[in-house]
């Protein structure tokens, strides 16, 4: 089996039948105003359906509805992402009307050329209701606790703060919505809006899909007020996560292919999508790994159409360079695993492919440098140095080593002693593991070698060599397939009844088997989930929340939040809430790159003294002497008009009787009591100088 087979029943294929001129010109004008039509409308969001049904109906590959949309997905979004490239610098931007139009005529162009009518599959599969279901129950776990909830009220969940990258995911995805495309193609537009060096230094595909979803579903490329802008970013971001479940499960099924069916399929793909939904994957989401969790459902389904392609090569090597580059941009790391994929898939299926050369070569000068381009723009526009950037530390899950190893040693056994070894496909797949595999050890002997130890970038490899190994689950399936007869009671019922109770057992054994069922009380310990307990559990039950919430809170209701205002924020006695609860104002502000280095330094003002409160006033003391000379350096650095919020504190008086001063004429002082629930605010210079409030 080198391929995904054609049905038996397939018709022989006949003449190509050329419509009248006047069908391609209706389509044509369909394809041109429709557009227009939904745009009035306010229903963009019906073009991005009508687009990948569209492709849909004119692969072939895909046996059932299910399979072939995901497959269309998977086009969708390769070709999507290089189409950045020009959307990005021509006179519309990411209007969707214009890319709309040019996909749909792209559509009708590819019919005439191919001579391929639409036409989709009816068929479903009873494993479809998993795979639905298990992302539908990840986005629920994730979107639980900000469900029915305002603005104001989620920010104690929209930010979070377990090292502020959902904000700079948030600020490139700003950047992307304002230049109206990818940043290192207007990088200096696009500054003021990211951290440092993000602008050319950060694959942003997966941002810059959420941009285009963005404009679809609001029908308007204007991102709006940056509140709703950032609540929309963070609803994408739970979709995100759920389509990673989703493109996960499917994949387990597609490179098992027909083989793995009936209970041992259902068995595969609820206990993967249970482990996915509830195991340490859910915590990319709150360790707000936004590009990764995109990046790792492209490689997941890239692994399984390399391993069994599409019956018909043209296919095969379309889908193929659209899916490298989708995981090029998303999260570049990833292409290593990509390439060595191509690779082994190349040289598998190498008597296919060389029948259509000319198609191989042209995608292949295509994707080739359009895939590169993520690692090669950092290097050479950016500056990065990759060898030290993949040195530094982070915030992240240590995956279980025993559970890898483990689940590599069933791999090894159900490949050795069943059918499945002699299915292509799954030989394919544990090769790009063992692959993956000897690369991991370079990469821990380089970290080992340079500073002693792994970090940051290792987790992230193991999480995709993980995925490489759960596409390949599907082996264990097939060496279960004929584990026993059914029981006597049974084997009584109609078949299509025991297939049914079969499946629907198997399926939540699956679930079972990987602990997907958390029992008793959510008990979270130091940010992680205690023994017994999900990620997805600890999610749902409100266990993660933002450090620093108190802070935007304040900002929130005193209207200092989004006002476009260079802001730093000093509620907090802890440094690091401070630095983020400031960038969280930045991002808000479409201003983080204006005031950055002023953010940074906020590490050094440290051991505020604490607001008074009800009891007696905090003391004086040296050290909040020498906070507020740090904060003078901050504010004589700031280039703009530069505003301070901060409690009623030594700190603050220091800095009132400072802020009159002809020296700090641009610096604006804000006070507000952190102890007595939402007072109005209190303007400190005003106060320490006796000028009307």
């Amino acid at each position: 089996m080198n391929a995904e087979p054609d049905p038996a029943q397939r018709p022989a294929r006949t003449a190509r039948r050329i419509p009248a001129p006047a069908a391609w010109a209706a389509a044509v004008a369909a394809a041109w105003f429709i557009p227009d039509l939904t745009h009035v409308l306010g229903a963009d969001l019906l073009l991005v359906a009508l687009v990948v049904l569209g492709l849909a109906s004119l692969l072939r590959a895909g046996g059932n509805l299910v399979d072939r949309i995901m497959l269309a997905v998977g086009l969708a979004g390769g070709l999507a992402i290089a189409g950045g490239l020009v959307f990005s610098v021509w006179p519309w931007h990411l209007e969707p009307v214009p890319i709309a139009r040019c996909a749909l005529l792209g559509l009708v162009g590819t019919a005439w050329l191919t001579g391929r009518r639409p036409r989709l599959p009816k068929r479903v599969l009873g494993s479809d209701l998993i795979l639905i279901g298990a992302a539908a129950a990840a986005w629920l776990s994730i979107a639980w606790p900000t469900l029915g909830r305002t603005f104001e009220e989620n920010l104690d969940q929209f930010p979070l703060g377990w090292g502020g990258d959902r904000l700079r995911h948030y600020g490139l995805y700003d950047a992307i919505q304002h230049v109206g495309g990818y940043t290192f193609l207007h990088a200096e537009a696009a500054r003021p809006f990211v951290h440092e060096g993000m602008e050319t230094n950060y694959p942003s595909g997966a941002h810059y899909l959420y941009t285009l979803l963005d404009h679809f579903l609001r029908s308007t490329a204007d991102p709006g007020t940056s509140t709703a802008e950032f609540a929309h970013y963070y609803w994408y971001t739970t979709v995100g996560l759920a389509f990673l479940v989703l493109a996960v499960v499917w994949s387990v099924r597609w490179a098992a292919g027909p083989l793995l069916a009936g209970w041992p399929r259902a068995l595969v793909c609820a206990g993967v999508g249970a482990y996915m939904v509830t195991g340490p994957m859910m915590s990319v989401f709150p360790l707000e790994s936004d590009a990764e969790t995109i990046g790792l459902a492209w490689l997941a389904m890239l692994t399984a159409v390399l391993a069994r392609p599409p019956a018909r090569t043209r296919e095969q090597i379309v889908l193929v360079a659209a899916l490298v580059v989708a995981t090029a941009f998303s999260y570049s790391m990833f292409l290593a695993v990509a390439a060595g994929g191509v690779l082994l898939a190349g040289y598998t299926y190498r008597r296919r492919l060389v029948r259509h050369r000319v198609l191989l070569a042209v995608s292949a000068v295509v994707s080739v440098p359009v895939a590169a381009l993520p690692i090669l723009v950092p290097r050479f526009v950016g500056h990065m140095d990759t060898g030290r950037h993949l040195l530094l530390p982070g915030g992240t899950v240590n995956l279980d080593r025993r559970l890898l190893l483990a689940l590599l040693a069933v791999l090894a056994i159900c490949m050795a002693v069943s059918p499945a070894r002699r299915i292509p496909p799954l030989r394919l797949v544990f090769g790009l593991a063992g692959l993956t595999l000897a690369g991991l050890v370079a990469f821990w002997a380089f970290q080992t070698f340079q500073i002693g130890r792994t970090v940051y970038y290792f987790e992230k490899a193991l999480h995709a060599w993980l995925i490489v190994m759960l596409v390949g689950t599907g082996a264990i399936g097939i060496a279960i397939r004929r584990i026993a007869e059914p029981p006597v009671v049974a084997r009584r019922l109609a078949p299509p009844l025991r297939r049914t109770a079969a499946a629907a057992t198997a399926a939540a054994l699956g679930v079972l088997l990987v602990g997907g069922i958390s029992w008793g009380k959510v008990q979270p310990w130091s940010g992680t989930p205690s023994p017994g307990t999900t990620w997805a559990a600890s999610w749902r039950a409100g266990s993660f929340e933002t450090p620093y919430k108190r802070s935007i809170q304040l900002l929130y209701h005193h209207g200092l939040l989004a006002d476009g205002k260079p802001t730093l924020v000093l509620l907090d006695r802890s440094y690091w809430n401070n630095l983020f609860a400031s960038m969280f104002v930045a991002d808000l502000n479409h201003g983080l790159g204006v005031i950055r280095p002023q953010i940074s330094a906020l590490e050094h003002v440290k051991d505020i003294a604490p607001p008074r409160g009800k009891g007696e006033p905090a003391p004086w003391t040296g050290n909040t002497g020498e906070q507020c000379t740090k904060m003078r350096g901050i504010v004589a650095s700031t280039p703009v008009p530069l505003r301070i919020v901060l409690s009623d504190g030594p700190l603050a008086d220091c800095l009132a009787e400072w802020s009159v001063r002809p020296e700090a004429n641009r610096l604006h002082l804000v006070r507000l009591n952190v102890w007595s629930g939402m007072p109005a605010a209190e303007d400190a210079a005003a106060a320490a100088s006796g000028r009307p409030r």
